[in-house]
């Protein structure tokens, strides 16, 4: 791929992290909220909260556009990162109550 053509992937996958990005920040914001109306709306945003997380990983595990973010997007890694580790221990705490019914993150992005 020529260099034109690496940028233009670099920056549509900067784009679709930022967007995933800001849906797993949405997710988890409604997530923390004490009430929900219904399981049903909380698992679907457990749901919506796994895709997005998969899509960021997906695109992180490509060393271009993981160079690329650590780069010139520091910040934004750093948040992702943080991120992360709330994700994660939210799945481990699934897995260790016997609640972790479909919903693997870690296993499926390595």
């Amino acid at each position: 791929m020529d260099s034109h053509g690496e940028r233009q992937k670099l920056l549509a996958d900067y784009d679709t992290f930022l967007t995933e990005l800001e849906q797993i920040t949405a997710l988890l914001q409604q997530m923390m909220q004490k009430k929900y109306h219904s399981l049903d709306v909380y698992i679907n945003n457990c749901n919506h909260l796994k895709i997005s997380y998969l899509k960021i990983n997906k695109l992180l595990a490509e060393a271009s556009f993981s160079d690329y973010l650590k780069t010139h997007h520091d910040a934004l890694y750093n948040k992702y990162t943080s991120l992360l580790i709330g994700i994660r221990l939210y799945e481990n705490l699934l897995t260790n109550c016997g609640l972790h019914q479909g919903f693997t993150t870690h296993a499926d992005s390595q």
